[in-house]
């Protein structure tokens, strides 16, 4: 089995709102991802720099394992819509900045 992590950086849209955005993200958000199977652990972090608007105020990086992370972003590509159309996604607030891949190196 591979191990990948996926690395998203997001900004907020509305800094009045960031309270309400934080409580999404990791709370309904985080935990949606987490029901994809592959996706193992999920840990954020933020930037309190003000400046970092550019690369992403707040980062997400989410363990997989798999033997296809195709599959894995095809799952996403599949349940992102569903989530928009039961209200479950703040696209209202969400900013995406980048969402990358990498897969782990192993020594051989």
């Amino acid at each position: 089995m591979e191990k990948w992590i996926l690395v998203v950086r997001v900004n907020c849209s509305d800094r009045l709102r960031e309270d309400e955005f934080n409580d999404w993200y990791s709370n309904v958000h985080v935990p949606d991802l987490l029901e994809i199977p592959g996706f193992v652990s999920a840990i954020r972090y933020v930037n309190p720099d003000l400046s970092a608007w550019e690369s992403g105020k707040y980062v997400t990086i989410y363990n997989i394992e798999t033997d296809n992370i195709q599959n894995v972003s095809d799952a996403m590509a599949i349940a992102f819509p569903k989530w928009n159309e039961q209200g479950r996604l703040k696209s209202d607030l969400l900013i995406l900045v980048s969402m990358i891949f990498y897969k782990q190196i192993v020594a051989k």
